[in-house]
């Protein structure tokens, strides 16, 4: 028989091995007594898959799993499959929010990749010393309701710096929501104290459970 075999706990947990016994006492005798340093088969459980032979492919390239109340074979969400979609969904919002625009002198303006990339060449001129030359200039509010006319390259640096400083707050605060995601694990061979979950559906649940708040 092919024997699946994980720790002992609640609920499903990723299968770490799968071995081929006469019975399940064997199958996880054998997987303690493989590993290096020898672990106590005390603290694993082994469900019979049913299969001869062979390890057949899980459901949609997805991980097996091991409901280890009934010691059922399933197919179970990754880890790294919800740590994706939830960064999609934190990419999603940062794009929002600089989508959104800035505020200078009161007023709303764009910061859609088309203004972004006018305001780095600006700058660039700026930087270069050769900005004066294009002023004064006047720049539509995001609505076209309004407009903000840029007389000096200090006015310029500080309606560039408004808009910098909403994009940068924006990714900034993605970022360190992604880093909350990237830091839940489930590795068996660590502790079982979050951020790092032995059972592979608190893990899952972890990451699910991270919140965008901005």
């Amino acid at each position: 028989m092919i024997v699946a075999i994980s720790e002992t706990g609640v609920g499903v947990a990723q299968v770490e091995s799968f071995v081929e016994a006469s019975t399940v006492a064997e199958a996880v005798l054998d997987h303690c007594n493989t590993c290096a340093p020898p672990k106590n088969p005390a603290d694993y459980v082994g469900a019979d898959t049913g299969w001869a032979t062979g390890v057949p492919q899980p459901p949609y390239g997805l991980p097996w799993g091991i409901n280890r109340t009934t010691l059922e074979i399933v197919g179970t969400a990754g880890l790294d499959d919800a740590k994706r979609a939830r960064m999609n969904l934190v990419d999603a919002k940062t794009g929002a929010l600089i989508g959104a625009g800035f505020t200078y002198d009161g007023k709303l303006f764009s910061e859609s990749s088309a203004m972004q990339r006018n305001l780095l060449v600006l700058n660039a001129r700026d930087l270069r010393g050769i900005l004066a030359g294009l002023l004064p200039m006047v720049i539509s509010t995001q609505d076209n309701m309004d407009e903000v006319s840029i007389a000096t390259t200090t006015e310029f640096v500080a309606f560039y710096n408004a808009a910098e400083l909403q994009a940068l707050t924006a990714y900034g605060g993605g970022n360190a929501i992604k880093s909350q995601v990237r830091a839940i694990t489930n590795d068996v061979g660590q502790p079982d104290v979050a951020p790092n979950y032995h059972d592979l559906v608190a893990a899952v649940a972890a990451v699910e459970a991270v919140v965008d708040s901005r």
